[in-house]
């Protein structure tokens, strides 16, 4: 049985969204949501919970099966990296040993939308690929936002005759994949100094209706219309 740790990184604050982890969304904080789908995992083994928050860590008392890593200010500031936390809870988080391990997955509180079907599906593929190191979750652009309807502006503020951006051969293929998030993110270990996101990669397909990333007011108040309409609808 391959044991699975999964890391939930919840800053206090953040440059475009303030306090937007602990953000009332659906009568919850949005970091609850993520919790409570690690919880409810019947593959993770054990969830540290990462942050600089005194309310996220008061929510130890709601999920005291879990593990509370206090982080230091010098890492939850804006241009702080998931690694960078990473490699602090290796080194100062005794508790629990990262050699035990044999899969890490790193759980965004932002994208509130995914559910446990995706945590399953995404760790089935690795398992099934030996040589793959990283998981990433991606979905399809809708066709409304195509790279091919992106418009230029020459310096004098008309659009530019060659208006649409090009792609491989002056085309963009479709559909067109991106990250989301990404929602979640899976690494074999152990890590090997080559960074949180090593080769080879493989990728999971999450349906752009769970894929939101929240990071404006704007997304959250989408993903809030989307999780009402999810809760009555199964996609």
């Amino acid at each position: 049985m391959k044991k699975i740790l999964a890391i939930i990184p919840a800053r206090a604050n953040s440059k475009r969204l303030p306090n937007k982890n602990f953000l009332e969304f659906n009568g919850k904080p949005l970091v609850f949501w993520t919790l409570l789908l690690a919880r409810d995992s019947k593959l993770i083994s054990d969830v540290i919970v990462s942050t600089d928050s005194k309310s996220i860590l008061n929510l130890h008392n709601d999920f005291p099966e879990f593990y509370f890593h206090e982080r230091p200010e010098k890492l939850a500031a804006d241009d702080s990296s998931i690694l960078e936390t990473i490699l602090d809870i290796m080194k100062n988080f005794k508790i629990l040993k990262f050699e035990d391990y044999d899969f890490l997955i790193v759980l965004q509180p932002t994208s509130p939308l995914r559910n446990s079907q995706d945590i399953e599906r995404s760790l089935h593929l690795i398992k099934l690929d030996p040589h793959a190191q990283t998981c990433l979750s991606y979905t399809r652009l809708p066709s409304s936002l195509h790279p091919s309807k992106i418009i230029n502006f020459e310096k004098s503020g008309y659009i530019s005759e060659s208006h649409t951006a090009s792609g491989v051969d002056g085309h963009f293929l479709n559909p067109v994949s991106i990250r989301n998030g990404p929602a979640i993110l899976i690494r074999r270990l152990p890590l090997k100094g080559d960074g949180i996101v090593a080769a080879p990669i493989i990728g999971y397909e999450m349906p752009w209706i769970r894929s939101i990333d929240i990071d404006t007011s704007t997304d959250f108040l989408l993903a809030e219309i989307i999780a009402k309409y999810l809760s009555e609808t199964v996609i």
